[in-house]
């Protein structure tokens, strides 16, 4: 299977909570997928599980589409200043 370039245009961790154990990530992605010309948008989260000082399981969530942006119907990103272009 041959590798297909992906072109990042930035991320942008939102925010970072961690309390005990757990550590959760907000983020933004802007992106363009493989043969695309559009750039896209992508949000999700990240839940870590930290064991003897390491990461010891990880939990994504995010939508993923190659054809739109991925992200919550009618959540004002732009007024909360989340990553837009």
């Amino acid at each position: 299977m041959a590798l297909q370039r992906t072109s990042y245009a930035g991320s942008h961790p939102r925010s970072v909570i961690a309390q005990g154990d757990g550590v959760v990530g907000e983020w933004s992605l802007i992106w363009t997928p493989p043969g695309g010309s559009s750039r896209l948008k992508m949000r999700g989260s990240e839940w870590y599980e930290m064991r003897s000082g390491v990461i010891g399981e990880v939990r994504a969530y995010f939508a993923y589409d190659e054809t739109r942006d991925a992200e919550l119907t009618g959540f004002p990103y732009h007024d909360r200043r989340y990553l837009m272009e």
